[in-house]
């Protein structure tokens, strides 16, 4: 996908600023530009996935809550704090997205241990099968790396797992 766009930004605040920004659009329609609703990008490249529900949902726990829901709450808490974090942690610019992805990977290992007696045991055992490192053991690739890097690393540091979150029932 290509984006063809002229963002047009005015600094100057109330009626000026609106006044400014009326006449630019104005020229740049003269011009044979298009004004269209400002969506974000992310959105129109994603199309109607963007305006779905999330994939990972935090479920709300209360006094009464169930086994079920507690479970899904931990897993799920987890989860979305690694989506969280990850471009972060790709980017490398920040060393506190590193150490909150750290921190919900140890947490989601936890409580995949403490609940697997509840859990599917088919996917447990596909994750067992597979190499997942402990937390501690990860090299974070762009640590040794020459300051102001702002590209990501060319591959993963680690192998990467996808845990299946299957929606409540």
């Amino acid at each position: 996908m290509c984006f063809r766009e002229i963002e047009v930004e005015v600094r100057a605040k109330g009626r000026a600023g609106r006044r400014l920004l009326r006449a630019a659009i104005s020229r740049l329609v003269a011009a044979g530009c298009r004004a269209e609703p400002p969506i974000p990008k992310v959105i129109r490249v994603l199309g109607q996935r963007a305006s779905g529900p999330p994939d990972v949902v935090v479920p709300p726990i209360g006094a009464g809550a169930t086994v079920d829901t507690l479970v899904r709450y931990a897993i799920a808490r987890s989860v979305v704090q690694i989506l969280r974090h990850d471009p972060g942690v790709r980017l490398g610019e920040d060393p506190e997205d590193v150490h909150q992805f750290r921190v919900a990977t140890r947490r989601l290992r936890s409580d995949l241990r403490t609940f697997s007696p509840l859990l599917d045991p088919e996917p447990i055992t596909e994750l067992r099968g597979r190499p997942v490192p402990a937390t501690t053991s990860y090299s974070i690739p762009w640590s040794g790396s020459p300051p102001g890097r702002r590209s990501p690393p060319s591959g993963p540091a680690w192998p990467v797992s996808r845990l299946p979150i299957w929606p409540a029932p």
